[in-house]
């Protein structure tokens, strides 16, 4: 492939013109971390493709439990940089089944109405959603369990192999937010609260902090932020990679229990 090459004030900007959804002022993710020729007779030669930006993502979730068990809430999402990059790019290929597949992966039997978007259009506003929806959460007997992860893009964990023959490139380094907010129903209480707490790996590349606290009788709220300090690891790295994900999608598969209290 071939792009345009141009430094200014000691950055160098990389620009497809064939490409609808990239800004100037982002790389284009198809060749972040990769090594390019540049033709140039001064200042040419191989340079290093890094990333100049971060996938930024927030997920802001308002629920409540209905009398028929059902989970109902709002939904406020805020995507920027190149999370606002892949989502606008795959929002324009099929509007119709976009929130299907990222807003209905976790679980799968959520309904979605009311989907509305902002700033759907090339440039420095945030890509906005909003929508509401409704989801029959696990129960059994007097207990409700809820979960603590709805609607980001950690819904499956993509490292489960055991061994690994590539590197990992995600291209652009990430931070993804999510706050989760739950209307505690009359006649419950809680009965487990998972632990706030914070994972790190070794080399502090990979940083999860969950935050979990009760307010009151009316209340629970949630918050999980995940950040990605540096987009490649060599495939001996892998094994310190695996075994994070593994404590991290164990962490986001936590669940919150009510339990239905018992009149005197």
């Amino acid at each position: 492939a071939v792009y345009a090459a141009v430094e200014i004030d000691e950055r160098k900007y990389f620009i497809d013109g064939c490409d609808r959804f990239t800004p100037v002022d982002i790389t284009p993710p198809s060749i972040l971390n990769t090594n390019a020729f540049v033709l140039n007779k001064k200042t040419g030669g191989l340079t290093n493709v890094v990333d100049n930006s971060v996938y930024n993502d927030s997920v802001h979730v308002s629920a409540f439990i209905g009398k028929d068990g059902l989970v109902r809430g709002h939904t406020h999402t805020v995507s920027s940089d190149y999370a606002k990059l892949i989502r606008l790019e795959h929002f324009r290929q099929d509007e119709g089944k976009y929130a299907d597949k990222y807003f209905r992966t976790l679980p799968e039997n959520i309904a979605i109405s009311d989907f509305k978007t902002a700033n759907d259009t090339v440039g420095e506003s945030a890509l906005r959603h909003d929508f509401n929806f409704a989801t029959q959460v696990a129960a059994t007997g007097d207990y409700i369990m809820l979960p603590t992860n709805l609607f980001t893009t950690l819904s499956k964990n993509p490292f489960p192999a055991n061994t690994r023959f590539a590197d990992i490139n995600f291209g652009f380094r990430q931070h993804i937010f999510l706050t989760l907010d739950y209307a505690i129903p009359d006649g419950y209480s809680i009965d487990v609260l998972p632990k706030s707490v914070r994972l790190v790996t070794p080399d502090r590349s990979i940083d999860i902090i969950r935050t979990i606290k009760q307010e009151g009788k009316e209340k629970v709220s949630c918050s999980v932020e995940v950040r990605w300090n540096k987009s490649f690891y060599h495939v001996d790295e892998y094994p310190e990679v695996k075994a994070f994900y593994k404590k991290m999608f164990e962490l986001l598969g936590d669940q919150i229990v009510l339990k239905k209290q018992v009149n005197p």
